[in-house]
């Protein structure tokens, strides 16, 4: 499932549904404020194209939510062809691990 679809799926879900939503680069939606989810992590590449889009759907989202920029310009899967691919892996791993706890 893509980003933007995700995304679309937590305004559309129940309070307590979904647990942790991570976002890598995803497309923007109408009312990311309606998301629910208990937190939110939003990752993109600083010079990717979509990362100012990225950047205000993040503002919007609800608390709590946690943005992490990654460097070069790779958009979403991508990033695991670049340097940046341990990096990405690891926030992956840490954000869903069952004891992580919000920062």
């Amino acid at each position: 499932m893509g980003g933007g679809a995700s995304a679309r799926a937590a305004v559309a879900a129940q309070a307590g549904e979904i647990d942790r939503l991570m976002l890598l680069a995803a497309v923007a939606i109408e009312r990311p404020e309606d998301m629910k989810a208990g937190r939110f992590l939003f990752v993109a590449s600083r010079d990717e194209p979509m990362a100012a889009s990225v950047a205000k759907q993040f503002e919007r989202a609800p608390e709590p939510k946690r943005m992490e920029w990654l460097d070069g310009s790779a958009h979403a899967q991508n990033v695991f062809k670049t340097d940046q691919a341990g990096r990405l892996a690891s926030l992956v791993v840490e954000f869903f691990a069952p004891a992580s706890r919000p920062r």
